[in-house]
Parts: structure tokens; sequence; C-alpha cells
């Protein structure tokens, strides 16, 4: 009953410093574990055990973990990916329903490293444009990339996928093996997200010929903004120069 008690103490500590920001996740994933075992009456011979039996239950997830990471953003960094984000985008035209499937196939391949970030940051800039251009919503486009994203986010090197290996006890590989039907039911399920989406946009107005040439409009108008903004701020610059001689 004590060893239950501390560890939810545990928990409850550690979600409140990593939420509120009091401690570096690092440190507390290491400091406060240390201080709940001690409380719990542990010596350092104990604990040194736990650690040791933890190293070596982790050991193979921790090495596909880090070298899935480094390869995949080595290879993205590289360019390697490129050429199909550029061919999707180009055949993704002025339809609304391909390009958000666009999107998705492009979600598909730049979510490979198993990095939520990467993903966002290779998707986004490259389709946002062309969504408002065409009059989609930006959180369409989200919502659209989210059943992509949650495929790809259990892949054998994700996180998720690695944290569900390490407490059952088994390899990261055969668990994503075992659930590979349940995978092949969510990519469905991505695409039928799509779809649902590019319909509701289109109800919305999207990829309407009226809305586009406004937002076009809108783009130009924000362009000449920013142009008189910035001549507007040049010759103050200058004045100030003028002046201070």
């Amino acid at each position: 009953m004590k060893l239950a008690i501390i560890g939810f103490v545990l928990m409850i500590v550690l979600m409140y410093v990593l939420i509120r920001e009091k401690m570096a996740p690092p440190v507390a994933f290491i400091l406060l574990p240390l201080i709940a075992a001690a409380c719990a009456g542990f010596g350092m011979e104990d604990i040194a055990g736990f650690v040791k039996t933890g190293m070596n239950s982790m050991l193979s997830t921790a090495i596909l973990f880090v070298f899935s990471i480094s390869y995949f953003t080595l290879m993205s960094d590289k360019g390697l990916f490129d050429p199909i984000i550029n061919f999707l985008i180009k055949k993704a035209g002025t339809n609304v329903t391909t390009i958000l499937v666009a999107a998705v196939l492009t979600t598909f391949v730049a979510h490979l490293d198993g990095s939520g970030a990467t993903t966002f940051l290779i998707v986004v800039p490259a389709f946002l444009p062309i969504c408002k251009e065409m009059g989609i919503r930006p959180k369409a486009l989200l919502g659209a990339m989210c059943g992509a994203y949650g495929v790809m986010n259990i892949v054998p090197w994700g996180g998720p996928t690695m944290r569900a290996a390490s407490v059952a006890g088994v390899e990261a590989g055969d668990l994503y093996s075992f659930i590979i039907p349940g995978i092949a039911c969510l990519v469905l399920m991505a695409f039928v997200i799509v779809f649902v989406v590019a319909m509701i946009e289109k109800k919305n107005g999207a990829g309407n010929a009226a809305k586009i040439e406004s937002e076009q409009k809108k783009a130009e108008e924000k362009k000449v903004t920013y142009d008189a903004i910035y001549w507007f701020n040049k010759n103050q610059q200058e004045f100030s120069h003028l002046y201070r001689w």
C-alpha cells in the first residue's frame, strides 16, 4: 500500500513539474524517482539494481529510437523526400479533395522519422499557401493531416509504440507486427477523414472561383500594404541617418 501511494504521488509531482515547467524533463525523470525510491526505504544497491534492470529492458528500444530518428532526420535534411513531396504538390492541382489527399500522403512520408515537429514543419509550410489560395481553412488542413499523423505516430521507432513495448516487455517490432491489421484500418480511416473534410470545405465554398479570386485579391492587398510599410520605414530610417549627421 505504501509503495502504491508513493508511486501515485511521484506521478502527480512529475506531471506537475513538467506541465508547470518547474524542472527540465531529464532532471525530473532522474531526480524525482531517486527521491521516491529513497522515501520508499530502498538503499543505493537496490536502486542500482532497478536501474540495471531498466537499462537491460530498454537498451534495444533506445538503440532503435536513436538510430531511426537520426537516420530519417538526416535523410529529410538532405532532401531525400523532396522529390516525392514536390511531385505530390504539383499533382494536387486546384481540386480541393486532391490537395488534401496530397497533404495526407505527404504527411505519411514526412512522418517516417516518428517526429511530429518535423512533420508539421514540412507539410504545413508546403500546403498552407495552396490551401489559403483555394479557400481551404487551415484547421481543415490540420484535421486532414491528423488521420495520417495518428497512423505514423505508432511506427516501431515512434514514442507511443516504444513505451507500450517497454511496459509490455516485448520488442517494438513484434508489437507492431501484431497490430498491422489495425493499422490497415487506420490508414483507410485516414482517407475517409480526408474525403469528409473535403466535402465540408466544398460546402464552405473552398475551390469556388469567386472565393479563390477573393483570396488572391486579399494577398495582393496585403503585399501592397507590406510594401507601403516597408518604404515608409525605409524613409524614416534614411531621415534619421540624415538628422544624426
